[in-house]
């Protein structure tokens, strides 16, 4: 067997057995891999403190057919700041099972990797205030590396780019005009400035992210439509959002 060297996050992890854990990793050089990290659930085991969510790391896995077994592992960050927060934790561990649900296994994206890890990042160093946008702002970047971008510059169905761009069709892609409403039975209604708020989250980088000011009526108005945007793409619901969402329902605005 191949002794395979990768750097990546772990994104799930279920038990196996008795002590065992397999651990799914997002790696930079070979996208989604799993390996099983033979008696990590015993707490003097060498994985015990590396085979868990979110945490960032070094790893060799020897492959084989189907799973592979974890070898060596050596931490580059652990994301403490994460850990300890709940309301972090519900944004990173959505984050986390996206990645899982929607990633196929041996397909590395360098660009998503690494959005994965300033995504990570971010939520660790935020204030709570920010951590929505961030999550919107990286929503609308993960949507559009997978291929599913949202149109926010013009109108999907006629290519309109006037002002009266007043609602938005998960189901069609982005945005649409007054005149093609009928046709988008999913459709948002949003203001403009709602659109250009999106434009903003979409194309910055996380620090300038920050410091948008953003009305909460705006964000939670969003976030819907990326939600919706989002389960689109999923064979099935994603247990992680539900919890978010529940945790931002109880946060004060």
């Amino acid at each position: 067997m191949a002794l395979l060297r990768v750097e990546g996050v772990v994104i799930r992890t279920r038990d196996l057995g008795e002590a065992d854990r397999i651990v799914s990793l997002y790696t930079r050089e070979k996208g989604k891999i799993r390996a099983v990290a033979k008696g990590a659930r015993r707490p003097r085991n060498r994985f015990a403190s590396l085979a868990q969510v979110l945490v960032h790391g070094r790893f060799g896995v020897f492959q084989s057919r189907g799973l592979g077994t974890l070898s060596q592992a050596e931490l580059i960050a652990s994301f403490k700041a994460i850990r300890i927060d709940l309301l972090k934790t519900a944004y990173a561990l959505s984050i986390a099972e996206l990645y899982d649900h929607m990633m196929e296994e041996g397909y590395p994206a360098p660009e998503l990797y690494g959005l994965l890890l300033s995504t990570m990042r971010a939520i660790e160093s935020a204030q709570p205030a920010d951590l929505e946008k961030i999550y919107v702002s990286f929503a609308l970047k993960f949507l559009a590396l997978m291929g599913y971008a949202v149109e926010l510059d013009h109108c999907v169905k006629c290519g309109d780019e006037s002002d009266s761009l007043v609602w938005i069709s998960p189901k069609l892609g982005g945005i649409v005009c007054t005149a093609c409403r009928l046709e988008a039975t999913d459709a948002i209604q949003v203001s403009l400035g709602i659109v250009q708020v999106m434009r903003r989250l979409f194309r910055s980088n996380f620090r300038m992210v920050s410091s948008l000011r953003v009305q909460s009526r705006d964000l939670q108005i969003i976030r819907r439509a990326i939600r919706d945007s989002i389960e689109l793409q999923l064979s099935s619901p994603l247990r992680s959002m539900d919890f978010l969402e529940s945790m931002i329902s109880g946060q004060p605005s």
